[in-house]
């Protein structure tokens, strides 16, 4: 199976206090520079904004295998900042926690049918390179994750995929496949995960975001249309 490498929500940073009383010695200065590292600030690119297909967008109609529409609702935020901490287990020695803090930019579109209970957020995110945050090495990484419908408070990663590698030394991205033809359309440079047992399988590209996906049924719907 292959492993969620990224998930959309930021992780709070937690704040330490001392009391007026509390002295804190060199030495556990020392422990905070250590274990407590900043990374910086990651801007995303305005090229892998300006590659969104749901800018200005207001709806996107599928259809199912019998012509029938469902209209999803697009909700597109702005750009927003937000501060991050990676946790990284077994840094300097066996069963240490290194946080790692930093700042990113997002942005987020929602699209929903309410009827049908199906909801994916989207996200482009700038990203540091999780095996080696130190190095400071950063990526345009866009995600699909869609509400659990069991679990109205939890949700599952569906896609991903690196929209600009930038600096990171390497990709985990699949290549596109040219061609495909989804219930009687033709795709061109076609992206799909293989994530095991998914809520949704998702076909994305950049020409029109997702492409098809199957809903909680295993139902195929396939785009059909921007609003």
């Amino acid at each position: 199976m292959k492993n969620i490498r990224y998930f959309f929500f930021a992780t709070l940073i937690l704040a330490f206090s001392c009391s007026k009383d509390t002295m804190i010695s060199d030495m556990d200065n020392e422990m905070d520079d250590k274990y407590n590292v900043n990374i910086g600030s990651y801007n995303l690119l305005q090229s892998s904004i300006d590659a969104m297909p749901y800018l200005g967008k207001k709806s996107i109609v599928f259809v199912d295998s019998s012509a029938n529409e469902m209209v999803f609702v697009i909700n597109e935020s702005p750009i927003l900042e937000g501060n991050v901490t990676l946790f990284t287990y077994n840094v300097y020695q066996a069963g240490d926690i290194v946080n790692y803090h930093y700042s990113r930019q997002y942005k987020t579109f929602l699209i929903s049918n309410d009827s049908s209970g199906l909801e994916f957020i989207c996200s482009l995110e700038s990203t540091p390179y999780y095996t080696e945050p130190q190095k400071k090495f950063v990526a345009d990484v866009f995600n699909v994750i869609i509400k659990n419908p069991n679990d109205q408070n939890s949700f599952r990663q569906v896609f991903y995929h690196i929209t600009n590698q930038r600096t990171w030394p390497i990709t985990t991205n699949t290549p596109p496949i040219s061609e495909k033809i989804i219930l009687n359309r033709t795709f061109q440079d076609v992206l799909i995960d293989d994530f095991t047992n998914p809520l949704s399988i998702v076909h994305f590209n950049y020409e029109f975001g997702i492409i098809s996906f199957t809903d909680f049924d295993g139902k195929l719907w396939r785009f059909e249309r921007m609003e």
